[in-house]
């Protein structure tokens, strides 16, 4: 099974929780692009991934304001450098897609993220199930199983 997705936004990079005595928050520009992408996301009815996947993430970045429109036009579609950081833009697009597209993101086996410039800023992600034994798939279900009862667990106890 294999599922692509096109984001049609300007990719944005995770941020880090802001801390205050009071509170602790997300940048609004984080916030924003994150409930964007998750409603998105939620409308497409993807079938949830439940077993090992591969996951190929492409993101067109906007070309930096200094650059001028020849050299946009030369270096449309070159590998993108500078900032966001490639690590942050991926960290933001998979935790959006964590329980939508994938039961979670720790069945993710194998990433390659590429990072280019463009005329037109998008995000394109396929994921595909990685073949395997029947044997495997039983340690994956039981792994889930395990996973799911943790959670229950740690979420039925009373703090006092």
């Amino acid at each position: 099974m294999s599922t692509t997705i096109t984001i049609n936004e300007v990719p944005v990079a995770a941020s880090r929780p802001r801390v205050t005595r009071f509170a602790t928050f997300y940048p609004p520009k984080h916030t924003e692009y994150s409930n964007k992408v998750k409603a998105y996301l939620q409308t497409l009815g993807l079938t949830m991934f439940t077993n090992p996947i591969s996951v190929n993430i492409t993101f067109y970045i906007p070309f930096p304001s200094y650059s001028s429109k020849a050299e946009q036009s030369e270096s449309d579609g070159m590998y993108g450098f500078g900032k966001p950081d490639i690590d942050n833009l991926e960290k933001m697009v998979l935790d959006c897609m964590n329980g939508i597209a994938y039961d979670d993101d720790r069945l993710i086996a194998k990433k390659t993220t590429t990072k280019q410039f463009s005329k037109k800023p998008r995000t394109i992600v396929t994921i595909k199930e990685i073949p395997y034994g029947t044997n495997a798939d039983k340690l994956v279900q039981k792994f889930i199983k395990r996973r799911t009862q943790a959670r229950e667990k740690k979420s039925n106890k009373v703090h006092i």
